[in-house]
């Protein structure tokens, strides 16, 4: 026995044992590697949308004038705010997909997801007739000089009625984000970004105007959600979308933790949008293009974190289910170190290179009008992202409660800022709204609140973020500040050395100072995309 050992061990890992080769390599991935490839797969996705606003927003404007722009963006302000009638569903459907199955429970599983799927059919027909109303009043709330009422209205609809085909199948994409399939949905949103950036030039290109526009984006979210639905139902396992699974007491489940989370998640997606909406009451809609802009590349900075903010939210459901505490902690540390160690570097960089970008992107005069409300947007950028997996969280652990004040202080603060500011200030008033309502919610309340809530200690997660989330924005500014300061960036090649160093110094402070060792080979194992033998495997081996 000892002798064929010994001759097993003297042979090349090869030769040894091709079935325990072929059992490592056909093992599927685990929950962390797959979290750990979701986030750089929503951020490779985030980038490549940045960059089809960076090529596409001034080809619009330029296309479109200042005034068809504003109201387009009004109209996606308006329509975004239209997925609040999505009441909760979509956190309840992750939440207790994520918890059943994680217990082994298929039933429940597909009774949620059926639940879901038939709530959300009935949700896409309300908001349908929902959006004939607002149509009707949309033009006496933001008059347009040069476009005609009617076409208002038939931009406002079709606009709608693509929420309402998103909504229809949102149940699939909820299934896939609880059981960690983050690949295939971030699939799904980069092909539809590029899809619909290809009919935005070609309608454009040859004189098309919001109609046309709208009519395209429609097409192209028809066109995605029904391939998505087909790939879901085809990767996910043991799934049903048999009718025989709706269920009236886990509608009343999911619609009791909805209800309760829907109110924050409107004041929320109110917030996000009150900006754009506010101008074009106040100021008009030609004023808008000014503060959108500025707020779009912020916002384009704050999904890169909602790659992260993905993955905690079922994460935490399954910790919550295992009752692994403090695994769920460290989730929320790491979590909130690394995202308020990017909104920092992100903050910084923005502040430095904000006016030559924007220069070189629209134009000088445009820098002058748009710079100001970007750095303001910018410092509320580290506010809010450092809180998002803190929401995440509370949403993955049913803890609503605070949520929903969180929220209400954020919307009563912006509403009473937005009186004493916007009237004096303009747009850059409506930013510094936004920026005393991240401070008030997500700097004052949040932390401590959440922290009490689920029995932590506040002052030991602060103490936790903070100062490698500080350290890394110190590198950021120390290697960014003094480059622009006496190589002044005049050119996009200038620029574009510049961010690389930036961010470069972003990712190597982020990837050393906020993550641990063993989290550190944790995302280099995912990255290989190979699966890491157990210790008892190479024993064997």
């Amino acid at each position: 026995m000892s002798d064929v050992s010994s001759e097993t061990c003297d042979q090349p890992p090869s030769a040894i044992d091709p079935a325990l080769r072929e059992k490592k390599r056909a093992r599927p991935p685990s929950a962390k590697t797959r979290a750990i490839r979701g986030v750089v797969g929503a951020w490779l996705t985030r980038g490549c949308m940045f960059l089809i606003a960076f090529f596409m927003t001034p080809f619009m404007v330029r296309s479109l004038g200042h005034e068809q722009y504003g109201i387009w963006t009004l109209v996606m302000s308006l329509t975004g705010i239209f997925v609040l009638i999505d009441m909760g569903l979509d956190g309840a459907t992750q939440k207790y997909i994520a918890q059943f199955h994680t217990q082994g429970n298929m039933a429940a599983v597909n009774r949620v997801f059926v639940t879901s799927m038939v709530y959300y059919w009935g949700l896409a027909a309300v908001l349908v007739i929902v959006s004939i109303i607002v149509a009707f009043f949309f033009p006496y709330v933001f008059p347009a000089e040069t476009i005609s009422r009617s076409t208002l209205r038939i931009v406002v609809i079709l606009s709608a009625v693509t929420i309402a085909i998103k909504l229809a199948a949102q149940s699939f994409r909820a299934a896939l984000t609880a059981l960690h399939r983050f690949d295939v949905n971030q699939a799904g949103i980069a092909s539809q970004s590029l899809l619909q950036a290809a009919a935005t030039f070609v309608v454009l290109s040859f004189g098309g105007g919001l109609v046309e526009l709208s009519a395209a984006f429609l097409a192209v979210v028809l066109a995605g959600r029904v391939t998505s639905v087909i790939v879901a139902r085809r990767v996910l396992p043991g799934f049903s979308t048999s009718l025989s699974h709706f269920d009236v007491e886990t509608f009343k489940l999911i619609f009791r933790f909805g209800a309760v989370v829907a109110p924050a998640a409107a004041i929320n997606k109110l917030t996000d949008n009150i900006g754009n909406l506010v101008i074009g009451v106040v100021l008009g809609p030609s004023s808008v293009v000014y503060y959108s802009v500025s707020e779009s590349l912020v916002s384009k900075a704050r999904e890169i974190g909602q790659g992260i903010v993905g993955v905690v939210a079922p994460s935490a459901s399954r910790l919550e289910a295992k009752g692994q505490t403090q695994s769920l902690f460290t989730l929320m540390v790491v979590s909130s170190r690394i995202l308020a160690a990017f909104s920092l570097a992100t903050a910084g960089l923005l502040v430095i290179h904000g006016r030559a970008f924007l220069s070189l992107w629209m134009g000088a005069s445009f820098a002058d009008n748009s710079y100001g409300v970007l750095c303001v947007l910018a410092m509320a950028l580290v506010a809010r992202m450092a809180s998002m997996p803190l929401r995440a969280i509370l949403r993955g652990t049913a803890t609503v409660r605070v949520l929903l004040i969180g929220a209400i202080v954020e919307l009563v603060t912006i509403a009473l800022s937005v009186m004493i500011l916007v009237p004096t200030l303009g747009y850059v008033g409506m930013a510094w709204a936004v920026l005393v309502g991240q401070i008030a919610s997500a700097v004052l309340y949040l932390p401590y609140a959440t922290c009490t809530a689920l029995g932590f200690t506040c002052s030991r997660y602060q103490v936790q973020v903070w100062p490698r989330a500080l350290f890394v924005g110190a590198i950021v500014l120390a290697a960014s500040g003094p480059l622009a300061w006496f190589f002044a960036a005049k050119t996009w090649l200038s620029l574009a050395c510049h961010s690389l160093c930036g961010a470069t110094a972003t990712a190597l402070g982020t990837f050393f100072s906020c993550l641990s060792a063993s989290q550190r080979r944790d995302v280099l194992t995912a990255l290989h995309f190979r699966n890491r033998p157990h210790a008892a495997e190479r024993a064997t081996v």
